[in-house]
């Protein structure tokens, strides 16, 4: 009898056991199913996301566009309020900051790039070698950087010459165009916008080895 009644419990325990392991995995199916059903409901939306850094002054157009971002559908949940979703909205804006890769993003990150000859009254693109300019050789500037001009007056006097000079495009030592996302070619050669009328003074003072610059930070 004895022996009956321990074989009876067996089967039992051995039942119970397999029920409760079938009711896990039919409760596991039907969450798993659920949670598939509330992720097919959420909205997602298109916005677009930096796929590399963007390094701050870097102007958005047609030829860089697509090396820096792509339209990515995310929950709109996560979606910021200025999040840019058309590229309408960003073509001519320039980045007020380093962007880093990954992020969404948003209109506050950029600025209107301003037409740098507002204002002047005959702009023209003058040229010098990063050598002949004191401390910019070797420095890293790219186009739509400022740069501020120092001079020295016949007593020795340091003093402001030209403020806020547009940097148009700056070239390596092989003449080659740098781009603004390189943070690691210097440049070797320089172009500006300055008034016709500065000109000739500018390179006076660059002959005589008097003038220096500093970078304008955005």
């Amino acid at each position: 009898m004895n022996r009956i009644n321990e074989s009876k419990i067996k089967e039992i325990c051995i039942g119970s056991v397999s029920l409760a392991l079938i009711m896990a995995i039919a409760v596991f199916i039907i969450m798993l199913y659920a949670k598939r059903s509330i992720l097919a409901e959420a909205s997602a939306g298109d916005v677009y996301v930096a796929i590399n850094t963007i390094p701050a002054g870097t102007v958005i157009d047609e030829d860089n566009l697509l090396n820096y971002m792509k339209k990515t559908e995310i929950a709109d949940e996560l979606i910021p309020a200025s999040g840019i979703r058309m590229s309408s909205e960003i073509k001519g804006m320039m980045a007020v900051c380093d962007i880093d890769k990954g992020s969404i993003l948003t209109l506050g990150m950029f600025k209107e790039n301003q037409d740098p000859v507002k204002g002047m009254k005959a702009p023209v693109v003058v040229g010098l070698k990063a050598e002949d300019l004191y401390q910019l050789d070797n420095g890293i500037l790219r186009g739509g950087d400022r740069i501020h001009i120092y001079g020295s007056d016949e007593e020795g006097n340091v003093r402001l010459r030209w403020s806020n000079i547009y940097v148009v495009q700056t070239f390596d030592e092989e003449g080659r165009a740098i781009d603004a996302g390189n943070n690691r070619t210097s440049a070797k050669r320089i172009n500006l916008y300055m008034e016709k009328a500065d000109v000739e003074s500018f390179y006076t003072g660059l002959e005589s080895g008097n003038l220096r610059a500093v970078k304008a930070l955005q």
